[in-house]
């Protein structure tokens, strides 16, 4: 795995956690239309596009590497972990009410732990 893209993303996805944590105490929805919550949804978007190309890149790790690793439990993680955060936005753009930032926030959350994990079914893995 590629360890400066896992720490781009665990970096991004704390500092929009961090971001959407302050909304959910000042009790503020995500609002598209407020210039700090596009600015918000433009660094998710980017934390996204991270995501889709590290999943990219361990299917090809995967398919070219000789580890071996927990096949499923990688695959599983690949798939899941860009799958957070457009769910998450979908739900905080739909409820108008703090919850929506608590939502983007345990999202933003579980992004790094997933990467983090991720990374450790990798590492786990020795070279046959």
């Amino acid at each position: 795995m590629n360890t400066p893209l896992a720490l781009t993303i665990t970096a991004l996805a704390l500092a929009g956690m961090v971001w959407t944590f302050v909304k959910v105490i000042a009790d503020s929805p995500i609002d598209p239309a407020r210039r700090a919550d596009k600015a918000l949804l433009g660094t998710l978007g980017l934390v996204e596009l991270l995501t889709i190309a590290q999943s990219i890149l361990g299917v090809v790790l995967l398919i070219a590497g000789d580890r071996d690793i927990d096949t499923l439990t990688f695959v599983l993680y690949l798939v899941g972990v860009p799958l957070i955060l457009p769910i998450a936005i979908w739900w905080a753009l739909g409820d108008r009410t703090r919850a929506g930032a608590g939502v983007l926030t345990v999202a933003l959350l579980s992004v790094p732990i997933m990467v983090l994990r991720m990374y450790a079914v990798w590492a786990a893995g020795t070279a046959s």
